[in-house]
């Protein structure tokens, strides 16, 4: 699972590397221009937009990786609820 995946470049590179890979944001833009990508790149990618912190009400599935690139923490107003939606969505030993 890549949060705050924006428009899903990173997510997409995860998928053609052999991942099923799921890319969160809170951006409708950013949400409609990576599915776009995805779909121009044939890349089977799944992307859903909402806020972080409710991804439980749109999502239910574990991962074996949750993953974030630099410069999106910092954007995040309670770090600890941040961390319990990982755990939340990560598998056991993932």
């Amino acid at each position: 699972m890549h949060l705050q995946c924006h428009f899903g470049q990173d997510t997409i590179s995860l998928g053609r590397l052999g991942a099923n890979v799921t890319g969160i944001d809170f951006s409708d833009k950013a949400i409609e221009n990576a599915k776009q990508i995805a779909k121009d790149t044939n890349s089977n990618a799944k992307f859903i937009c909402c806020d972080i912190y409710d991804l439980p009400n749109y999502l239910d599935e574990k991962f074996d990786i949750v993953f974030t690139s630099y410069g999106t923490i910092g954007w995040l107003p309670d770090l600890d609820k941040w961390a319990k939606i990982i755990s939340k969505f990560l598998k056991p030993n993932g």
